[in-house]
């Protein structure tokens, strides 16, 4: 065996002589449990100078300063790499402390410049948008329900739409709006943000966010590491 194992190994896919399956080749899905925050899979978005983003314990968390005008005050991160979410899903776990009617809470998919969809949080409400060349697209918003932790975008490209759902436990979810135009390949990145959404505000609040996974055939999803 220990020959026939080496020939194996020289010339690959002996599983069927070995009595197992050939070895799955596909990379890993992306995911962040953020115990670190990678430089190489994170940029900031804005200057983190007026927006603080810190690493705390584990979650990633936004915290715009107290009584700072201005409805575009905003920061957090984006992913470095394009991911790719044709027929895939996108999870994030949110944590919006404090003040939901003035922070806003951003899980967003950007495809271009200005052109994407995803989450925000504003006026206590939680919105499911789409945006094309800065223009938005909202449907009518939820009240923000903060047991719902979980947001998931998912893709259907038999379809060319985008589901939007949220749940508490990761096994119930409830689809908020379903937006059609988006055939595959669906290409971009991921972005999480925070900020003021009246001010001035001596208590904006802060987002915060523990974790994202992508899930998706094409790839090994796992746990978020």
């Amino acid at each position: 065996m220990g020959r026939w194992l080496v020939i194996c190994v020289v010339l690959g896919g002996c599983g069927q002589l070995l009595g197992i399956d050939d070895l799955d080749e596909r990379p890993p899905c992306f995911a962040d449990s953020f115990t670190v925050l990678d430089p190489a899979r994170w940029a900031f978005t804005r200057d983190p100078s007026v927006v603080d983003v810190d690493l705390i314990e584990g979650s990633v968390v936004i915290s715009p300063p107290p009584n700072l005008a201005g409805n575009e005050v905003e920061n957090g991160i984006a992913t470095v790499d394009t991911l790719d979410l044709t027929d895939a899903t996108l999870t994030v776990t949110v944590h919006t402390q404090s003040s939901p009617e003035l922070l806003q809470t951003f899980f967003l998919f950007d495809i271009q410049l200005g052109t994407g969809f995803g989450f925000i949080t504003g006026d206590g409400k939680l919105n499911a948008r789409t945006f094309t060349n800065g223009v938005d697209s909202n449907v009518p918003p939820l009240d923000f329900d903060p047991l719902k932790i979980f947001w998931r975008l998912r893709h259907d490209s038999e379809r060319a739409s985008i589901i939007f759902e949220i749940s508490a436990n990761l096994v119930d979810w409830d689809p908020i709006r379903v937006a059609s135009g988006y055939p595959a390949p669906l290409l971009g990145t991921a972005r999480l943000q925070g900020g003021v959404y009246v001010a001035p505000s001596a208590d904006p609040g802060k987002a915060v966010f523990d974790a994202i996974e992508l899930a998706s055939d094409s790839c090994i999803s796992a746990s978020a590491d």
